[in-house]
């Protein structure tokens, strides 16, 4: 896998691809990680998927910045998964991301009008979390 780097007008993603199948799916990170933690999820779909394994932004080798990290923020995420796989693309969170991949599509819709037609933008999301603490976690 090979990083690369995809430019939007709001900023820079870093992402690899991986996998030979044909349907695209966005492998999205939780927060302070970057593509690399999600790098099994992405090895173990490559039979049956085309997967792109991305930092967030402000994470990893993907554009930092000073500002801006509400979810209307992230037009440049909006622009590599439309770009790179185009609607209907499954979209995998973890943590953060799993918020982030449940907000993209109503973000096209309220904050960019001009990009309704990607309120389609994926057709499944699977969300992903640690499990819970228990108090046998805990230790008590």
């Amino acid at each position: 896998m090979t990083e690369q780097i995809f430019s939007a007008e709001s900023g820079r993603i870093n992402h690899v691809e991986n996998g030979s199948g044909v349907r695209p799916v966005v492998v999205l990170h939780g927060v302070t990680l970057d593509w690399p933690s999600m790098a099994e999820i992405s090895a173990a779909l490559g039979p049956v998927a085309h997967t792109y394994a991305c930092d967030l932004p402000c994470h990893g080798k993907s554009e930092w910045r000073d500002h801006r990290y509400r979810i209307s923020d992230y037009d440049d995420l909006v622009s590599f998964v439309a770009d790179v796989s185009g609607s209907g693309s499954v979209l995998i969170g973890f943590s953060l991301a799993a918020l982030v991949a449940l907000a993209l599509p109503l973000v096209c819709l309220t904050w960019w009008p001009a990009w309704s037609p990607l309120s389609h933008l994926s057709s499944h999301v699977i969300l992903i979390s640690r499990p819970c603490a228990t108090p046998t976690r805990m230790g008590g």
